[in-house]
Order: structure tokens, then sequence, then C-alpha cells
């Protein structure tokens, strides 16, 4: 597991688990090359939400519409049982993801989101990414763990 910080746990009590683009696609589709690891990391955070920790795994919304996930289909049921809730582009996310597409041209619209969720919530953060590098550049003022699937 690749992580920007080093922690005998991925998550601590009052994390915040965001799952990006190609982390919810694999966990979504059991063709997926990386399904199995997402199955594990998703294993690892369910165990420990029965011992106690207390976490959120979302998925912002603009990274359902970029990985083609309808959460009315019933193909998306897995996902619908594990995903605590979405994560809508708000005011105040909004106004931090365009302020970062500004000082980091090469983010995306989807990838500004959750740079932007990852800055303005206060809860520790596990970002969940297959874009390691980006996320590394423009979130480096907040200490989180960025987890390379």
């Amino acid at each position: 597991m690749t992580s920007k910080k080093t922690k005998s746990s991925i998550l601590s009590r009052g994390t915040l688990l965001i799952l990006d683009n190609e982390a919810i696609q694999a966990l979504s589709h059991h063709s997926h090359p990386k399904h199995r690891r997402m199955l594990a990391i998703i294993e690892r955070f369910q165990s420990l939400l029965q011992r106690g920790f207390q976490a959120t795994l979302i998925v912002p919304t603009t990274v359902r519409v970029e990985a083609l996930i309808n959460r009315q289909d019933p193909a998306a049921s897995f996902v619908n049982r594990i995903v605590n809730y979405d994560h809508s582009l708000d005011n105040l996310t909004a106004d931090h993801a365009a302020t970062l597409r500004q000082q980091f041209p090469f983010l995306s619209v989807v990838d500004a989101h959750i740079a932007a969720l990852a800055l303005v919530d206060k809860r520790d953060i596990v970002l969940i990414t297959s874009d390691t590098d980006d996320f590394e550049n423009c979130l480096s003022s907040k200490d989180i763990n960025i987890i390379r699937i």
C-alpha cells in the first residue's frame, strides 16, 4: 500500500474515506483488474468499523458521474451497501475547487472536487486513488493518507 503518511492503520477515529473514479469503478466491476485490491481495502475498512472506529466512506457526486455510477441502477447495489453517502459539490467546496484548478491546471473538475473536499473537511482524510502524484502535489499542505490502488 503506497501512502503519503505512515500510520499503523489507514484509519483513525472519525476518518473520512474518499474514493476516486478508478477506486469506485474497481469496486463496482468484478472484471476490473483492481477489483480484488479494492475489496481488500473495503474489508479492512469494515473490520475497523466493527471494532468501534467511526469512519465514513463517501464518493463525490462528480466522481460518480465520471465513473458512470447511477445509484438507482440495480447493478450499483454493492456500491450502495458500502458507500455511506455522496458528497455534492456545494458552494464552499466549489469555491475551493475553482481555486485549486487555477493553482493546479492539471486537475480535472472531478479531482478538484476531491481535493477541495479533503481541504474543507476537518476529519482525518484517506484518499484512495490511482492519481497519487496529482493529489500529493495539490494537497501537500494537508496531512492526509493517499493510497494508490
